[in-house]
């Protein structure tokens, strides 16, 4: 038998398709990139307010000391909100990874039925007064936003990441 070098219209069309591949890849890249580049500049703008100065000072480092007793039970949140109140770099990186990473999965889970930038525009269209609480105040960002995230990414992970249960391997 002879084998052939998929010349043709067989061929065209591959090509095609992965040229087309790429192209979506790359134009997904610069959209999370774009949206990465928001919220940096969302997290250098952001100013500490209500009890953001708090969790940044002593009275933070008390509460830490005495493993948040009668405090409010949002470990990882106090936690998150103590680094990034201290430190302006964990603040930019936190910030970014976690509302980027929300607006990924966010589509990952709906099986990339709908473009990143819909699923942005989706968070942007959220009640000011409820975005303000969430991503205007570092204490909401650390205490909602990454925990909004983990939730999602379990999801993700359940979803698309394990076997059935009932597959045999």
């Amino acid at each position: 038998m002879e084998t052939t070098n998929n010349v043709g219209v067989g061929s065209r069309v591959t090509k095609e398709r992965k040229k087309r591949i790429r192209k979506g890849a790359q134009s997904n890249f610069f959209t999370l990139l774009t949206i990465f580049i928001f919220y940096l500049v969302i997290a250098w703008l952001l100013i500490l307010s209500g009890d953001d100065w708090a969790w940044g000072g002593d009275i933070g480092q008390a509460r830490l000391d005495n493993h948040f007793d009668a405090y409010n039970g949002r470990y990882f949140g106090n936690i998150i909100e103590m680094i990034i109140t201290r430190n302006l770099f964990a603040r930019l990186l936190i910030y970014s990874i976690v509302n980027t990473g929300t607006v990924f999965l966010i589509r990952e889970i709906l099986n990339r039925k709908v473009a990143y930038v819909y699923c942005f525009l989706l968070i942007l269209l959220l009640p000011v007064s409820f975005y303000s609480q969430t991503y205007g105040w570092l204490a909401g960002f650390a205490n909602y936003n990454t925990s909004t995230f983990l939730f999602l990414l379990i999801i993700y992970l359940l979803k698309f990441r394990t076997p059935n249960l009932g597959d045999k391997p």
